[in-house]
């Protein structure tokens, strides 16, 4: 996860700006936001478009799956039997017709779809899960 810093109370970064005169607001612990509640020495709008930037980049779908990959290369899940829920389906579902067929990184989606499917298939609930919070973090990223 990436955020911009934040200027929390009773820190001594708080402190420092406080007695600098650079403290705008009080932070309300979003440092995702793209939100400062400081005043930087940077120009304010230089930074948040380079965090827009770097937001975008991460959460691209080629190079998101790609880190998907390397977390499965090295995930180990638990034994025992994993039950699927009509919500888990559900989810699936609405993957299957929204990321692999109607936005943009459809391919990305497919080739580790399958190929988490047909080379480890115990990993495909997880790889799922990731490909859904990658979706959710690509709008978060959109949104800045």
């Amino acid at each position: 996860m990436v955020g911009l810093l934040t200027a929390l109370p009773q820190t001594r970064l708080y402190k420092r700006l406080l007695g600098e005169g650079r403290i705008e607001s009080e932070s309300n612990g979003d440092n995702t936001g793209a939100t400062l509640n400081f005043t930087p020495k940077l120009d304010r709008e230089f930074l948040l478009a380079g965090y827009r930037d770097l937001m975008q980049r991460l959460y691209d779908p080629t190079v998101y799956y790609r880190r998907i990959r390397v977390f499965l290369a090295h995930h180990r899940p638990r034994r025992g039997a994993s039950t699927v829920s009509r919500h888990d389906l559900m989810a699936l579902a609405r993957s299957l017709w929204l990321l692999g067929v109607r936005q943009r990184g459809r391919v990305a989606y497919w080739r580790l779809f399958w190929s988490t499917l047909l080379r480890h298939p115990r990993q495909f609930p997880k790889t799922i899960e990731l490909i859904i919070q990658g979706y959710h973090l690509r709008r978060v990223a959109a949104s800045l």
